[in-house]
């Protein structure tokens, strides 16, 4: 990302834009040098593999991004406009924190975002940094919008209603949780070798 992208945007969007690409590059780093058996092995039946980790967070985010695209295309029409700095709810800043890594908790996963269980490690990659630019773009789009005004409801907590910010927020969280998910794997003693 340029100096001139993140100078572009309000300061809140900047820290996301910022990051999406740490997100982008810790997990260039945690999959370098990795083969599918490694990629794909689970340390338990009910544990999820590194791959299945990262197509979490896509399908995730892929259900995410439509939902606030349409808060900011929502927002501009009810001239909910701001260049902050935004101040954003008790519960839904909560949400977020108990989104991020370290996971201290588990939550049920929804059936339309659990992932299948084997997956290539180029399309995962791929399909990862793919889903990280649409929300780069998003938290363009989202420039000049009241970030803590604009509200939705969260996709799978339907009476929980968070401000666009915190949407954000809590997609990039999430993206760390199942990261350090993915990484306690990799760091497990009977992690294969090859």
């Amino acid at each position: 990302m340029s100096a001139t992208t993140s100078l572009a945007l309000n300061s809140e969007l900047a820290e996301y834009a910022r990051q999406i690409a740490e997100l982008k590059d810790q997990a260039a780093a945690l999959l370098r040098g990795l083969g599918y058996v490694q990629y794909n092995w689970r340390p338990a039946a009910d544990s999820w593999s590194m791959a299945q980790c990262i197509a979490h967070i896509v399908l995730t985010d892929e259900i995410y991004i439509p939902v606030l695209g349409k808060c900011v295309v929502d927002a501009r029409a009810r001239g909910l406009l701001g260049s902050g700095p935004f101040r954003h709810g008790r519960l839904g800043n909560w949400f977020v924190r108990s989104m991020d890594a370290p996971a201290k908790r588990r939550f049920k996963n929804p059936k339309q975002i659990t992932p299948r269980e084997e997956q290539t490690l180029a399309a995962g990659l791929a399909n990862f940094n793919v889903i990280h630019d649409h929300i780069l773009l998003l938290v363009k789009q989202a420039d000049g919008v009241n970030l803590s005004r604009a509200k939705f409801r969260t996709p799978f907590l339907k009476l929980l209603k968070l401000s666009l910010g915190q949407g954000i927020a809590v997609m990039l969280a999430h993206g760390r949780r199942h990261l350090w998910q993915a990484s306690e794997v990799r760091k497990r003693p009977d992690f294969p070798k090859n």
